[in-house]
């Protein structure tokens, strides 16, 4: 693997590397800020303070997040939280449907969106019909 990483690597223009490396501090610059707000949130002891930073949270993602990436970065939220949702509830057959449905969705509509997933028996099954049908 780190064979096939350096040789695409050394293919990258400067441009490209450039780019690579801005996008590697941008998220180590992420990380290290999750990383220090963790650590004051964790010296906080009351549930009305940590109940005011979730609320103020809350709001700058509203604010900020949504309105500036909206629709896409939200759609996506709300996926997650969906299935986080039954997983929470342990709503085992429903999280199983929907995981069914949406993979089955996209394999006739979107392929690339289901490049590795861990596949299921049942998510295996939809792919051999799916090939089958498209090789028909």
């Amino acid at each position: 693997m780190e064979k096939e990483q350096l040789q695409d690597i050394n293919k990258m223009s400067k441009t490209d590397l450039k780019i690579e490396l801005d996008d590697l501090r941008r998220e180590h610059q992420i990380i290290k800020l999750r990383e220090d707000i963790i650590k004051m949130i964790n010296r906080i002891d009351t549930t009305d303070e940590l109940e005011k930073i979730k609320k103020f949270t809350e709001k700058q993602y509203n604010d900020s997040y949504l309105a500036n990436f909206g629709y896409l970065s939200g759609m996506r939220d709300n996926i997650q939280d969906m299935a986080e949702n039954l997983a929470e509830i342990q709503n085992i057959n429903e999280l199983r449907y929907f995981n069914g449905l949406m993979y089955g969705l996209l394999l006739d509509r979107e392929p690339d969106a289901t490049d590795g997933l861990y596949m299921t028996p049942g998510m295996e099954s939809m792919l051999l019909k799916h090939l089958q049908k498209k090789g028909a």
